[in-house]
Order: structure tokens, then C-alpha cells, then sequence
């Protein structure tokens, strides 16, 4: 899964809520957060922050409650659960790494906080290697339109992929009209360090036949009679794929789509088409004009899309 390695781009610290409650909270931009408990009962210091996606969170910690006659925790919270990490006694250091997956819209907030007692020396909590991972995306931006049947009118027409349902017919390559099998949703941060977790742009021209603006993710496909520099798809593929006689082309090794520099959140579609019972077969489909890949029905699945 592609990662959003430390605070950098979404979950820089500007990003979340923060509540010193009479501690301190210092970032070393982009590496490390340190949080220095209050001497106060029971008074948390926090950052906390709305969980865009669902993926996984990881951190390392190190907890130093030297000097204080008593114990300390530092936890974190999320999706409404209070989960303690640490409940370490006086003169102790507490080092661990944590992993947990989030969903979509969970609160997840880190903390330290003194006990009931208080009135001890401040406690340091110290988070690093913080890391935000999700499994990457292959798909349509929301708004993209998908070249269809009419089953009312008998003709041909393109409709926006979010208007698609399952039982809804689309004009394959080569293999005819076919009924939608599954069609799902998912949200990504945009990375545009990674280029197979980054959304791309090739504009409408006179030259292409785009009928609008495409935008989908680099690591989407679009299929080609040949290429000349097969280094980067090798990269990624293992090998040149094909789609019946046409040759995958990743979206983000061509120089006419453009990478979009930003760290939006962007929903994207995909779905499946009925396969005549081969879970691996691949269609090939017109995205705003150009010819796309659809994933295989065992790779959707892996995907763990919302279904609509």
C-alpha cells in the first residue's frame, strides 16, 4: 500500500486539533511530535484529527515518566474507543510502535495525560515514523463519463460514471455490449509523489477526440496498439499487459497527462462488467473518448469498494 510517510502532505500537524490544556506540543517538521503532559489531574494533551480515508495508521512512541511517583498514560483514541497504550509507573521509559486501522471519518487522536493524582513533573511522549497507508486506486474520477447503451432510445451515449448502476449496459472492445456486474466508490488523498496513487489530467483537443477533460489515477490504464519506452510499465506490470490485442499503457508514464499537484481528497468509481464466468477476464471501455481498462472481477473485489 503507498504511503503518506510522516506528517507530510495531509497529516501535517497544521491539519489536526490540538489541545495543550496547559501542556506543550512541538512538531520537528516533518519527522517527530512531541507532547509534554500538564502536571495537572487528569488534563490531556492532544491532536486529533478526521480520518479522510480507511487505511492504517503506524507510529513509533517513547514515553518518559522519570521522577513522578505514580503512573502516566498515553493512549489514543479513535472510531469513540479510549484505548490505552502505556500505563507506565515512575522512573520508566516506554518505547513501542503501534499499528491500527481507521476508517473513513473515524476521530483519532494521540494523547499523554498525568493520573488522578497529579501535581508530578510534566511527562514527554515523543511519536515518530508516523505513517498513514492505504491500498491504491486504478480508477475514474468522479464526473467521468463512461460510453453506454440505451435500452430505451437503441443507441449509444455517455453517461457519468456515478450515474452507473449494476444491470446498466456498456459498449466494450470487442466483446459488445455487456451489463455492468459490480460498480463501487472509494476516496484518496492525492499524492502526487507516488505516481500510481496520483490522479492525472490529459485535456480535451482537437488531436485526441476526448469529448471532455479525462482524469484518472497514474496507476489507470489506457490501451494502446504499442509503446516505445517499456521500462516504467515493466516496473509496475512485471511485463507488458495486454487487453486483447491492445497494450496497457500506464496513465502516468505518458507526457500529455498532466499530474495534479495538490493533496484534495478526490472520489473515484470503477466497476466490473459480467464476465461469462472467468473472474479474470478484462474488458477494454471508452472513458470521455478514450479507450480504458476495466480491472478483473477477482482485482475489483480485492479493492473493497462501496458498492452503489
Amino acid at each position: 500500500m503507498p504511503t503518506l510517510s510522516n506528517f507530510i502532505q495531509y497529516f501535517n500537524l497544521s491539519n489536526w486539533s490540538v489541545n495543550k490544556n496547559t501542556g506543550q506540543i512541538t512538531q520537528s517538521y516533518p519527522t517527530s511530535v512531541t507532547m509534554v503532559s500538564s502536571t495537572l489531574a487528569d488534563k490531556k494533551t492532544s491532536f486529533r484529527i478526521q480520518i479522510p480515508i480507511s487505511g492504517t495508521i503506524s507510529f513509533d512512541y517513547s514515553c518518559n515518566s522519570t521522577g513522578y511517583l505514580g503512573s502516566a498514560p498515553f493512549g489514543y483514541v479513535f472510531a469513540g474507543g479510549n484505548i490505552i497504550v502505556t500505563n507506565y509507573p515512575s522512573d520508566s521509559i516506554a518505547n513501542g510502535t503501534i499499528s491500527v486501522n481507521v476508517n473513513e471519518n473515524d476521530n483519532f487522536q494521540l494523547y499523554t495525560v498525568q493520573n488522578n493524582n497529579g501535581g508530578g513533573p510534566a511527562t514527554t511522549t515523543t511519536i515518530t515514523n508516523f505513517k498513514f497507508s492505504y491500498q491504491y486506486p486504478e480508477c475514474f474520477n468522479e464526473g467521468t463519463k463512461i460510453l453506454c447503451f440505451n435500452n430505451t432510445t437503441l443507441s449509444e451515449e455517455y453517461i457519468e460514471i456515478e450515474k452507473l448502476r449494476k444491470g446498466d449496459t456498456v459498449k466494450s472492445y470487442l466483446h459488445g455490449y455487456r451489463k455492468i456486474d459490480l460498480i463501487g466508490k472509494k476516496k484518496m488523498i492525492n499524492n502526487p509523489d507516488v505516481f500510481i496513487d496520483c490522479m492525472y489530467k490529459l485535456e480535451k483537443t482537437p488531436e485526441n477526440g476526448l469529448i471532455d477533460d479525462l482524469i484518472v489515477t497514474g496507476g489507470h490504464s489506457i490501451l494502446v496498439d504499442d509503446f516505445k519506452d517499456k521500462n516504467v510499465n515493466a516496473s509496475v506490470f512485471g511485463e507488458c499487459q495486454m487487453i486483447d490485442d491492445k497494450c496497457l499503457l500506464l496513465v502516468g508514464t505518458v507526457k500529455e497527462f498532466v499530474k495534479q499537484e495538490n493533496n484534495d481528497v478526490y472520489t473515484y468509481y470503477h466497476f466490473i462488467l459480467e464476465n461469462d464466468n472467468d473472474d479474470s477476464q478484462r474488458f477494454g471501455v471508452w472513458a470521455n473518448g478514450m479507450l480504458t481498462d476495466t480491472p478483473s472481477k477477482t482485482e475489483f473485489i480485492s479493492q473493497h469498494y462501496e458498492l452503489i
